[in-house]
């Protein structure tokens, strides 16, 4: 797949700004335009391809904004809510803490900000607590590693990278409680209870009330579900005690029809499917009967492997919607089309009686530059050339350091080495300048903003593309005529004999050294009004030039 994309070199907001010493790169969201020509509202936001969405207000403006975490490619987007539509926001994407697997985004304490659990390790969970300073929000480690009570001895609870746990309040007692498959052989729901004393902070307790939740335990084939009691059903659920038989689930719980009971959703890996199960009992004890594949009745989900589904208002109506994506870390050998991987079921009846329609298979993505996966950029002119990667090209390297752009970023004299790293930081003498930009970006450098200054243009994992304008300071002189006009004082950043020349001239009008930062008083009482050039030369017998006029 190929794209051809158009610079608009027109004035456009600035969303980041990332510095490091002299070296400093500020995120453009250029004006894209798609192959139709059309504007692309989030042109330079980077793809999508396994999106985890939540809504959190990250402007505190009290509207809930959008925040994704891609499975694939470990980022986070940020999405403000502006006047019924969405604006991408990166400023805000780089408070959030490093994740990968899955996120959960929900109030752990009940203080009405929203806290991030994830995966920790592999196979626990850790918590970063939101906090608020100054109408700023920002993420701190909660806990480390959540522990939870297993036959009166504690234990360190095991989600696995690949799924996405249920944390909810299940017993309407006002706290989270973790509905999480069993990790060893994935073939029954554990419910772990939050037994945290009231007005408690700082902690969160976890008791396993079971390790049978509703008696709805799993087979090994897709569809294969049992309503009996757990420890009946070793056979039918296949292997043997100790046998590692999970390879992915994704819970969620949500009232799907209306009757006021919590019913669940179950994705799994290597599975099409989206299995519902109604709740005909209640929340407190649930009871399953069935599992449902046909829904929603318009459009059923059965597009992708490992679906993942999240209910969030998306369109401004106040009912909440329903968002389909794909559970997954790499798309299968093509298998999954990640440039079509954010589904949007709108709600069409209410929040009471929920009835959802299908509206498009690429929600955002069809308003930014999204290939797939792994995308490559490349020049023609005044064109930008969007392409996926080939074999060569990808990313697998042990080594840390994927990429060193050795260039001359400040325009200095001197080469600058900027050193990208897999996990998608960009670094410029041990100090970050660039981050989030998702695992194994490939970049590329080039005067986008014909500045005489080294862009930053990247081609990501997500299969999209990001720009980032050099904002670098360049050497300049800085040069202040007195109120006599025969003297002038001189500054610069770098020291080194400082010259005068004339246009078109070879003799030195000016032959001294200057310090670094240090102002320097010149006679230019002989000198002639007229177009002159300084020249200063290093120690490392570079040159550096700059035009100046002298007027009397």
């Amino acid at each position: 797949m190929q794209l051809k994309i158009k610079f608009l070199l027109f004035c456009c907001f600035w969303s980041a700004f990332v510095f490091g010493q002299n070296i400093s790169f500020t995120f453009k969201n250029y004006p894209f335009k798609n192959q139709k020509g059309q504007l692309l509202k989030f042109g330079a936001a980077g793809g999508l391809n396994a999106p985890q969405i939540y809504a959190l207000d990250l402007d505190f403006d009290n509207k809930e904004d959008l925040v994704i975490f891609d499975r694939s490619t470990h980022r986070f987007m940020t999405f403000l809510a502006k006047n019924n539509q969405y604006e991408y926001a990166p400023q805000f994407e780089k408070v959030f803490p490093i994740c990968q697997g899955w996120i959960v985004l929900v109030d752990v304490d009940n203080d009405g900000l929203k806290d991030i659990f994830t995966n920790n390790l592999y196979l626990s969970v850790k918590i970063w607590k939101q906090k608020k300073n100054n109408n700023q929000l920002y993420f701190e480690p909660f806990l480390e590693e959540v522990k939870t009570e297993i036959h009166s001895k504690l234990y360190t609870l095991n989600v696995p990278l690949t799924d996405i746990p249920a944390i909810i309040d299940i017993d309407n007692d006002g706290d989270l409680d973790i509905l999480t498959f069993e990790y060893w052989q994935g073939k029954n729901i554990e419910l772990h209870e939050n037994i945290t004393p009231k007005n408690t902070k700082n902690q969160l307790l976890l008791k396993q009330k079971t390790a049978c939740w509703a008696n709805l335990n799993e087979g090994l084939e897709c569809g294969d579900f049992y309503f009996e009691n757990c420890e009946k059903s070793t056979q039918k659920g296949g292997g043997e005690p100790n046998y590692l038989l999970h390879t992915g689930s994704t819970i969620h719980l949500f009232d799907v029809n209306g009757d006021k009971k919590l019913d669940i959703l179950i994705g799994d890996a290597a599975c099409q499917a989206l299995y519902v199960f109604l709740n005909e009992g209640s929340n407190k004890n649930p009871k399953f009967k069935k599992s449902n594949t046909n829904f929603p009745s318009d459009k059923p989900i059965n597009t992708f492997n490992f679906p993942a589904v999240f209910f969030l208002d998306v369109d401004f109506d106040t009912k909440i919607d329903m968002l389909v994506a794909p559970n997954l870390f790499i798309s299968n050998n093509n298998k999954v089309d990640f440039s079509q991987s954010l589904h949007f079921y709108k709600n069409i009846g209410s929040n009471q009686k929920p009835d959802y329609r299908f509206i498009q298979s690429n929600f955002l993505q069809d308003e930014m530059i999204d290939i797939g996966e792994n995308a490559s950029v490349r020049f023609e002119k005044d064109s930008c050339i969007i392409e996926r990667r080939n074999k060569n090209e990808l990313i697998e390297a042990e080594n840390f350091i994927t990429q060193k752009l050795v260039q001359d970023f400040d325009n200095d004299g001197e080469i600058d080495t900027l050193l990208v790293n897999k996990k998608g930081f960009i670094t410029y003498k041990n100090t970050m300048i660039i981050n989030n930009l998702g695992i194994n970006p490939m970049i590329f450098t080039k005067d986008i903003n014909q500045d005489n200054k080294l862009d930053i243009c990247v081609g990501t994992s997500g299969g999209g593309v990001q720009v980032y304008e050099n904002t670098s300071q360049s050497w300049h002189l800085l040069i202040e005529i007195k109120e006599n006009k025969k003297y002038i004082e001189v500054k610069s950043k770098i020291a080194g004999k400082l010259l005068l020349k004339k246009i078109n001239q070879q003799n030195n009008l000016i032959n001294i050294f200057i310090n670094e930062n240090e102002i320097t008083m010149i006679d230019v009482s002989d000198i002639a009004i007229g177009q002159y050039e300084w020249i200063l030369e290093r120690n490392n017998n570079i040159q550096l030039k700059e035009m100046w006029e002298f007027k009397k």
